[in-house]
């Protein structure tokens, strides 16, 4: 496997040995002017580098190390700013967050990369990983645990993987109605054909579900150390929990809205059903825009 794949090591609980002080070899830090001379593939490769080297070096626990994470974190970053977009380099961008204790983002740019691989498991390992460090868990309604057993191979499989299989399924429908046709074997024929077209059906189905959800649905990550969730838009509603929500709670956006001053609020539902207010700069959604600075 090339350097180039995804960096299958699981960062969440790295267990690179350090290098001595002695053994690193020095890597000048990079200005943003430099980066945005390089092409993309030694951008890519300086930024692996410095990632490799920060790991070796301590894994955050240090300033050196933290340097090259920073570094790297910032060349995968500018690597989405001109547009690219795969499972692979938002993999790199969460483990880098990972390291420096960066959970909120590193869960995010997890689900950036689950969504462009859907069925890759390093990134699903790490993605479980990272959020069993929230520091809140969540009771899932009885519906979606029971829905997340149903359709467990929607959640562990790529949207082409599902497409190929339905159109597959559908050529092997005709194909058996045809032979079945031809030889008059008809109760194996409907019972054939049934099977093909349920799995077409379930498997294309489950392709235009995605992309109606996806289009329909936004969801985000909290940021910050502790936020409150309140019971309206604004800070002079009363909390709609006991505790503050952690960094790295996922949840799924209802509403907008401002309050007084024009600070935009959004409406979420927790993943145990409770809803409530959030200021809109404690949150990142998901989504492909890089982050400022």
């Amino acid at each position: 496997m090339s350097r180039k794949c995804l960096l299958m090591v699981a960062a969440v609980l790295s267990v690179h040995p350090a290098l001595a002080q002695d053994q690193a070899l020095p890597l000048p830090t990079a200005t943003a002017p430099q980066r945005g001379a390089q092409t993309n593939e030694s951008l890519f490769e300086a930024a692996l580098r410095s990632y490799e080297q920060g790991i070796a070096q301590g894994g955050g626990t240090n300033p050196q190390s933290r340097r090259l994470l920073e570094e790297a974190r910032e060349g995968f970053v500018e690597l989405t700013r001109r547009g690219i977009r795969n499972g692979r380099l938002y993999f790199n961008i969460a483990n880098t967050h990972m390291q420096l204790g960066e959970l909120g983002e590193a869960i995010l740019n997890y689900r950036i990369a689950l969504h462009l691989a859907r069925g890759e498991p390093a990134i699903r390992h790490n993605l479980d990983a990272a959020r069993k460090l929230c520091r809140m868990t969540f009771t899932r309604p009885t519906v979606s645990a029971v829905r997340d057993t149903i359709f467990v191979w929607h959640d562990h499989t790529s949207p082409a993987a599902r497409l190929r299989v339905a159109m597959g399924a559908y050529g092997c429908f005709w194909l058996t109605l045809l032979v079945g046709l031809r030889t008059g074997r008809r109760p194996a024929v409907i019972w054939l054909c049934g099977l093909m077209g349920l799995v077409a059906l379930a498997s294309g189905g489950s392709v235009v579900y995605e992309q109606i959800d996806a289009a329909q649905s936004r969801e985000g990550v909290t940021m910050h150390m502790e936020v409150t969730l309140r019971k309206g838009n604004g800070q002079y509603y009363d909390p709609a929990l006991v505790q503050p929500l952690p960094e790295g709670v996922e949840f799924r956006v209802l509403a907008s809205r401002e309050d007084v001053s024009g600070a935009v609020w959004l409406q979420i539902e927790l993943p145990d059903g409770k809803e409530g207010w959030l200021p809109a700069d404690a949150v990142r959604l998901i989504g492909f825009d890089p982050p400022s600075g």
